[in-house]
């Protein structure tokens, strides 16, 4: 289970959800024809312990494996992502995640990521660009507010 603390508030104002980038990731995928790597889950779980530098050479390793698919690279620089943020390599993070929604702009977890990430770099511009295009895909994530300066941050 997802372990996210959500912060008082008062009645009249909403709930703020703490950001924490291992927080959004599964090993399992709703979509039956995408089959993930059995490395996935392994990746996951090491993210979710909270050891992002043990995750990577993992995730780079198996990015260098011939017989991965596209989906499944594409899967991988995700994680990547995730594990670059959850390491404080912010810019390294939002490079992938740039190249993520060139190749798939309509994947609202990419601008999701990544407007929390420019938040946290203090890149304001960015970051409204990201909620805005968002927004557009899934506005009930993105009508939330998340604190990126909290857990891991």
């Amino acid at each position: 289970m997802i372990d996210r603390m959500l912060a008082p508030a008062p009645p009249s104002q909403s709930m703020t959800i703490y950001y924490q980038p291992r927080d959004w990731i599964s090993p399992w995928s709703n979509d039956e024809n995408f089959q993930t790597l059995p490395v996935d889950q392994e990746i996951c779980s090491i993210l979710h312990r909270g050891r992002a530098k043990d995750a990577l050479p993992i995730i780079e390793e198996t990015l260098g494996a011939a017989d991965i698919n596209a989906d499944q690279r594409q899967r991988l620089l995700f994680l990547k992502a995730i594990a670059l943020a959850e390491t404080h390599e912010t810019k390294g993070a939002i490079q992938i995640l740039d190249q993520l929604i060139a190749s798939t702009p309509d994947q609202w977890e990419f601008y999701f990521h990544r407007w929390q990430l420019r938040l946290l770099a203090l890149d304001e511009q960015g970051a409204k660009a990201d909620r805005e295009a968002g927004m557009k895909l899934n506005p009930k994530q993105f009508s939330q507010d998340f604190s990126p300066t909290s857990g891991v941050f």
